[in-house]
């Protein structure tokens, strides 16, 4: 899900995302333009839609039931979902829900939507379960390093910036109670779910395809994906989908390895994308919430696998924040899937867990 861009404004951060992300995308689209020529020429009924949602893209490809609407209004459904979660969560827009938590006083009873109580919730457990390296609370450090709607900075923030920034954090200062979907910020934090809503949303497409009649298909939105069921093949016996898991370079999209899946989700963090250099010094949008600068190590990129993407997206971050040895050692110790990419002497080396072995 990451890209490269300089951050001048609002606008022209949008349009450098959506630009790099129509680079992303080729690895991945290249591989289901194969399969629908297949699937085409031995009858079998393919769908693709295609747009641009949450300042990057979506692609969903399915296989048409008999059971399933016409492809309008499979498109209108989905449409209408992945705009109602944008209006949820969005730090881009003014009138989000997320935004205008983000805007509450401190010490005053906010009330949200069960959906965004779900995902504080969630987000808190994830929270803990990666020692804190998945932190939505790390908005102001995001914003202070130049990654956020305000663009990049003129200067490195100095220590006395960074220790401002970092007392706008914890989890802990979010008073939350389920029962009343009622929250109270403790002090001014900013919420970011950046590194969890993109795949909460493919889920979310997913639940609306299944409830659609459409039982096999490939959803992404901007890197994050679901393949689901079998792809377009017939004769053959029903065959997993295909997804390439990218070489970790600025320069290109090429394909480190390709890997099979059914009924998984799969999202990939990287820190090769989007960052800006300053006197030789590369700062990554990759943030450490314990040390509030950008990650230097050598890991350039997680991919997770898990049934949930929402749960594959965050850990896919925090494991990118923890480095490799850490990373894979907690990855390892829950019993996650995930595939490392690492920089070493001008290559690149992949390393995983014994669960990424054992499910593929």
């Amino acid at each position: 899900m990451e890209f490269f861009m300089r951050r001048r404004s609002a606008r022209m951060v949008k349009a450098c995302r959506a630009l790099a992300y129509l680079v992303r995308r080729a690895t991945i689209v290249v591989l289901c333009c194969w399969f629908s020529a297949c699937a085409q020429e031995r009858g079998v009924k393919t769908e693709v839609l295609r747009g641009d949602i949450f300042g990057s893209y979506y692609a969903i490809k399915y296989v048409a039931s008999a059971e399933a609407p016409v492809l309008a209004e499979v498109e209108r459904v989905v449409l209408q979902r992945l705009r109602d979660i944008d209006a949820t969560m969005s730090t881009w827009k003014e009138n989000s829900e997320l935004s205008r938590l983000n805007r509450a006083a401190q010490n005053t009873q906010i009330t949200l939507s069960r959906e965004m109580m779900a995902m504080l919730g969630l987000s808190a457990r994830l929270n803990q379960d990666t020692q804190g390296a998945f932190d939505i609370t790390v908005g102001p450090l995001v914003n202070l390093w130049g990654f956020g709607a305000q663009g990049e900075p003129d200067q490195v923030p100095d220590a006395a910036e960074l220790q401002a920034a970092r007392a706008r954090m914890g989890l802990d200062r979010l008073d939350m109670d389920p029962t009343t979907n009622q929250v109270i910020k403790k002090a001014d934090l900013y919420l970011d779910l950046s590194a969890i809503a993109k795949g909460y949303a493919v889920d979310e497409v997913g639940k609306v395809l299944s409830e659609l009649g459409i039982e096999n298909y490939l959803v992404e939105i901007g890197g994050e994906l679901r393949a689901q069921g079998h792809k377009p093949t017939t004769g053959s016996g029903p065959q997993p989908w295909q997804i390439a898991i990218e070489t970790p370079s600025a320069q290109g999209s090429g394909i480190q390895r390709i890997i099979e899946l059914m009924d998984m989700g799969m999202a990939t963090s990287g820190d090769y994308r989007n960052y800006y250099e300053r006197e030789g010094v590369r700062y990554s949008h990759i943030i450490d919430p314990k040390t509030g600068l950008p990650i230097r190590h050598t890991l350039a990129s997680v991919s997770v696998l898990h049934p949930k993407t929402a749960i594959a997206d965050a850990w896919a971050t925090a494991l990118l924040v923890l480095g490799e040895e850490r990373g894979r050692a907690l990855a390892t110790q829950n019993g996650l899937a995930a595939y490392f990419i690492r920089r070493e002497g001008g290559r690149f080396v992949a390393s995983w867990t014994p669960a990424f072995d054992e499910l593929l």
